[in-house]
């Protein structure tokens, strides 16, 4: 999103708002979350695309190394109804494409995943502060481990480019341990620009 004026980044709000019946949360931060910024924020918008930098995921040459996940062995689960479950309603570590807690093995950094598609993984990574596409063409669940060393390099800009990368070693783990590798590209994005949005009045 882009565009609007300097206060959007500053001011907070608390929406609190009711639904005369049952609706699921996707209409919830969709058509009517839109709705209720058009009539209480005055919002006014239009989309547009351009070329950016991105990361394209596709399969190492020496083929998919990552399992698939077993049957029964997480439990699947509708994320766009998330902010309808209640606290402690499911053990969240038992659900599928959960991340488990960031952990180390001596000096080295490890992530485990269970019951996740390359789509959903590729959306969780960020390196270089850029989107990641999926381009493996691969399809169902599977369970992803890998480890590395951290390296002792500072994280550049949001969006720019480092050399050495601060996350050389990861993306090298993630191609010699589930072989899936990581390479630089360019991929048309649609965004939102706002040209209008005003301060709401009290209720």
């Amino acid at each position: 999103m882009e565009g609007g004026p300097a206060w959007l980044n500053s001011t907070r709000y608390s929406i609190e708002a009711k639904t005369e019946t049952p609706q699921t949360a996707a209409m919830l931060r969709g058509p009517m979350m839109q709705l209720l910024l058009e009539e209480r924020f005055h919002l006014a918008l239009h989309r547009a695309t351009k070329e950016e930098d991105v990361y394209l995921m596709t399969v190492a040459k020496g083929g998919l190394k990552a399992l698939p996940t077993k049957d029964g062995s997480c439990i699947p689960f509708d994320y766009s109804e998330a902010m309808n479950m209640k606290p402690g309603e499911v053990d969240q570590s038992k659900l599928c494409g959960v991340p488990a807690r960031p952990s180390t093995r001596e000096s080295r950094s490890v992530f485990d995943l269970k019951g996740i598609t390359f789509s959903n993984f590729a959306r969780m990574l960020r390196p270089d502060g850029l989107f990641v596409i999926d381009q493996t063409g691969i399809e169902g669940l599977y369970d992803l481990h890998f480890e590395w060393d951290p390296p002792n390099v500072p994280a550049p800009e949001p969006g720019t480019a480092a050399n050495p990368s601060p996350h050389a070693a990861e993306d090298e783990a993630m191609q010699t341990q589930l072989g899936i590798r990581l390479t630089r590209g360019k991929r048309l994005r649609e965004y939102l620009v706002i040209d209008h949005i005003q301060k709401p009045d009290g209720n």
